[in-house]
């Protein structure tokens, strides 16, 4: 399970890197829209490869995504780009944490379906 979850994180915050690494590039609005699914598919891959567990890991992601999000917003913030903030950082958190929230549970939902079919065919 362990090994499930840091898959999950791992491909979330190399999707985090990728946008901070393309920033600038012209074709940035197509790079955007392709990593703004990456919470789904990293709460997708992690319970698909979950062994127990399955449905607290979607939840769990988004927590540490939230985190792992905001630290990606600080280091790019301290290295001169510029960071638009929603309100205080309680609301921040908020609002990235419902997003992510949502995109797991929809990744955990896919995860679930592919892990039964897939079970099915053996």
């Amino acid at each position: 399970m362990l090994k499930a979850f840091l898959t999950g994180i791992c491909i979330y915050t190399f999707g985090c890197i990728i946008y901070i690494v393309t920033l600038g590039h012209e074709l940035i609005q197509l790079i955007e829209l392709i990593l703004l699914g990456t919470p789904g598919f990293s709460a997708f891959v992690a319970v698909y490869l979950s062994p127990r567990h399955k449905i607290a890991m979607g939840p769990v992601l988004a927590v540490c995504q939230t985190f792992i999000g905001q630290l990606m917003a600080y280091f790019y913030k301290s290295f001169g780009g510029h960071v638009d903030n929603i309100g205080d950082i309680f609301t921040t958190l908020l609002i990235i944490f419902l997003y992510n929230l949502t995109l797991c549970v929809i990744g955990s939902i896919f995860g679930l379906i592919c892990g039964k079919i897939y079970k099915k065919l053996d």
